[in-house]
């Protein structure tokens, strides 16, 4: 496997210093941000996503910026921060709605409904997943759908009902 710190650290110094890219370089923050939280330096993780709120002031209804509020998203949801996550995933949502880009809505959209579940709120969740299921439906994208019947089966577990889980 490769050396995703090496690998990170090598991209961060391209785009710091050799590559003048804005989008390289903010995914850059995102990576050295990520490395930080895995090895638990907080002070770290914040100094790098500070460096890419920056990066989003900048250009803040990009699709780069939509890909960050995403990314930013996934890091605390996976730190179980979920009201900071949630508005991550919905300021991406602003900016995908403005593009125009229904895939990565649909995606934001799905990931607010796994905070809304999460939390303890399966009335919201389940609303988010009957909207979200026809859109990917109408989309044609499989797996997407599989993924959200999954979302209704951990709603049903949650609700101790393994029958209708099944």
């Amino acid at each position: 496997m490769p050396d995703r710190e090496g690998a990170a650290r090598e991209g961060f110094h391209i785009f710091s210093h050799e590559i003048n890219d804005s989008f390289g370089l903010g995914m850059a923050y995102m990576n050295m941000a990520r490395l930080a939280a895995e090895k638990g330096d907080e002070t770290e993780q914040e100094m790098y996503f500070g460096k890419l709120k920056e990066r989003i002031r900048e250009s803040p209804g990009s699709f780069q910026a939509g890909m960050f509020f995403l990314g930013m998203g996934m890091d605390e949801k996976a730190r179980g921060n979920h009201a900071t996550a949630k508005k991550h995933f919905e300021d991406g949502l602003v900016i995908f709605k403005g593009l125009s880009k229904l895939n990565f809505q649909l995606t934001l959209r799905s990931e607010i409904g796994h905070i809304e579940r999460h939390t303890g709120n399966l009335t919201q969740a389940r609303l988010i997943y009957r909207e979200t299921i026809k859109d990917w439906q109408e989309l044609g994208n499989r797996s997407a759908i599989a993924h959200q019947l999954e979302c209704f089966a951990f709603l049903a577990m949650t609700e101790e009902e393994p029958q209708r889980a099944l």
